[in-house]
């Protein structure tokens, strides 16, 4: 037998194998009593004699693993039992809990042992219950020698432990779902965790495995489906009033839910607030962006004001104060193409870039600045035509350089090419003299590009071309004159709709969303970029139950959370808005619905993450959509939603 083993640590960040060995076992007849009859364990110990680094056992028969987190107490898997967390960081057999068969660690602590199971299948039917045990217990300098106070070397205090294990109650009464009380033991707690039922059916035997933990907020303490019923319709009928019902896609009309209220009630704020119309018109829009700048809030969308078939483009503001939304203000003549606006800021400027044809004719970058209020006054990015229609411009902000990043057909190949514009420090951008002029990013592939900063204050340029995702490195150590890495690539074997959106963590990992659709229906998707040449991991959000139109958003805040938000459409015209939020401390949360389907198709979604103490910590979402106007669709009538966080 040829054994090859490698160990990848739990908490790896590279994935990568630390430890790598590879034995050659011939088993010898000396070493069992009958090599014909070999035990598991004979043959577990004529591995061991070779294999000396590896822990081999003779698993029993009936043993099975408990589940765990990933090894760290971050990840660990978790369980609450009356009011007691439970944790449980990796995975591990039944047998190899210290209870095993351990008479003398039981009668120490006081419980009963754990026996080794029978797996008897007895000839009536019968089930067997796994069940959690917990109980607390003081721990003394005796156990924790750091109780022991070493400026006067006597202990100074105690401590309590929480200790749990799994159990398991073979031949248990058919239908059971709690530990009968003969098995309890005062100041214990106990959860069921699942129950397998065996049956004898026409001479055959069958097993079923039910599962019996609770995995959502309960009303009651029994799984009376009935009874749950009309609890929650008492209480929604005592919290909502005898009229209250839901929408046509079985979810309320109320956006907070009484459990959301409470919740937040609970951690010292307040519910999120409902979706609220800030500007209704009649004209098409773009996708809108957000940001905060100097404690006000900034929304910017393209309008088509145009009558009939007409291409009259128009930037529209909106600002937010603290108290209340002002606006929309119009900037830009009707020269503006129908691509997303950008808006970018530094430490004292606030800036909104566009596209538009000037005259009708040739397509040049122009932006705008913020002076205490948005003006009528747009400077274009001289010496720059643009031939691209689908051309949108990305900007970033680095030591007061003004970065522009679009794309653009390179004359010389006949190819889209990646191109980018720096408008130099303290410069008003409006002559040729204030700008290094058009460059080409020095790859082979090009797509519509984003821009990020990464952990060493370089930017990292990433596109999509193909099924491929593809960065490269400008190194800004030297800021007048940046240079270029090597382009990497990171394949896909999705097919990729839609475009990118990356953020930042604070461990300075890069995370890239998108989507993919197959069949007609759409899964979100992200990939990680390991900081430090650490590698790279795709990962699968979303698992393309329902379709969507393939607009993803992610932002992040200053603790490092990432909130990503996309549309999701359900047919007949109506669509929702759902969020997920990673955590640096517990990972992945759930899929939530951050606005209930009575929307219509949308064009676009805006968010942005820990916007200034004037809003405290809360994500801003604009949503642009068709309206619903005496309870028809309306084609156009287009309009933003907000949510607090």
């Amino acid at each position: 037998m040829v054994i090859n083993a490698a160990r990848i640590p739990l908490n790896s960040s590279t994935g990568r194998a630390n430890w790598t060995k590879t034995w050659k076992v011939v088993f010898k007849g000396e070493q069992f009593k009958d090599i014909g009859k070999a035990t598991a364990d004979e043959v577990a110990a004529a591995i061991s004699r070779v294999a000396s680094d590896l822990r081999v056992i003779a698993v029993p028969e009936y043993d099975f693993i408990i589940k765990g987190g990933d090894g760290t107490p971050e990840g660990a898997g978790r369980c609450l039992v009356d009011g007691w967390e439970v944790t449980n960081e990796c995975d591990l057999h039944y047998t190899d809990q210290q209870l095993y068969e351990n008479d003398t660690l039981a009668a120490a602590l006081g419980v009963d042992p754990l026996l080794p199971l029978t797996g008897k299948k007895l000839d009536q039917d019968h089930s067997n219950l796994y069940y959690l045990d917990v109980w607390e217990r003081i721990v003394d300098e005796h156990e924790d020698k750091d109780l022991v106070n070493k400026a006067i070397g006597v202990p100074t205090c105690v401590r309590i432990k929480r200790d749990w294990v799994v159990r398991v109650l073979e031949g248990c009464e058919r239908n059971t779902v709690t530990v009968p009380e003969a098995y309890r033991r005062q100041g214990h707690v106990y959860y069921p965790l699942a129950r397998m039922d065996y049956y004898q059916q026409y001479g055959r035997g069958l097993t079923i495995l039910v599962d019996l933990r609770r995995t959502g907020v309960t009303l009651v303490s029994q799984p009376d489906v009935e009874k749950i019923k009309l609890d929650v319709k008492t209480i929604a009928t005592d919290a909502f009033g005898a009229d209250y019902r839901l929408a046509h896609t079985g979810r309320s009309y109320i956006n907070t839910s009484l459990r959301e209220a409470l919740n937040a009630l609970l951690r010292g704020g307040m519910p999120d607030m409902p979706a609220q119309s800030l500007a209704k018109t009649g004209y098409k829009k773009s996708c809108p962006s957000i940001i905060e700048g100097n404690g006000v809030m900034h929304v910017c969308w393209q309008e088509n004001r145009g009558a009939g078939f007409t291409d009259s483009w128009y930037l529209s503001f909106m600002v937010y104060d603290g108290n209340a939304w002002h606006g929309p203000t119009r900037v830009g003549r009707g020269y503006a193409r129908p691509c997303n606006p950008f808006l970018l800021k530094n430490e004292y400027e606030l800036y909104a870039l566009w596209i538009g044809d000037y005259r009708g004719s040739n397509r040049y970058i122009f932006f705008t600045k913020y002076v205490d209020e948005w003006k009528d006054i747009e400077i274009q990015v001289l010496g720059m035509s643009i031939s691209n229609n689908e051309c949108e411009v990305f900007a970033i902000m680095h030591n007061n350089y003004l970065w522009l990043f679009w794309m653009d057909l390179d004359p010389e190949s006949g190819k889209d090419a990646i191109w980018y514009n720096r408008r130099k420090p303290n410069t008003s951008g409006r002559n040729n003299e204030d700008w290094d002029g058009r460059q080409k990013i020095p790859v082979q592939s090009a797509g519509h590009p984003v821009a990020i900063l990464d952990g060493n204050n370089n930017i990292q340029v990433l596109w999509l071309d193909g099924s491929s995702i593809h960065k490269i490195s400008c190194d800004l150590k030297d800021t007048a004159k940046p240079t270029w890495g090597k382009e990497e690539i990171y394949p896909l074997s999705q097919k990729v709709s839609g475009s990118l959106s990356v953020v930042k963590d604070n461990k300075d990992d890069i995370w890239v969303f998108f989507s993919s659709e197959v069949d007609f229906k759409t899964s979100l998707w992200y990939l990680r970029i390991r900081a430090e040449q650490q590698g790279a991991a795709k990962v699968q959000l979303t698992t393309g139950q329902l379709s969507s139109d393939s607009t993803v958003r992610a932002v992040s805040n200053s603790d490092g959370d990432i909130f990503i938000f996309w549309n999701k459409f359900i047919g007949g015209n109506i669509s929702e808005i759902w969020c997920r939020c990673y955590s640096r401390d517990y990972g992945w949360g759930q899929e939530m619905q951050i606005a209930p389907g009575v929307f219509g198709t949308g064009s676009g979604i805006g968010a942005v993450a820990d916007i200034g103490t004037i809003f405290g910590r809360f994500i801003l979402i604009i949503f642009l959509r068709e309206g619903i106007v005496n309870g028809k669709l309306a084609a156009g009538s287009c309009y933003p939603i907000y949510k607090c966080k």
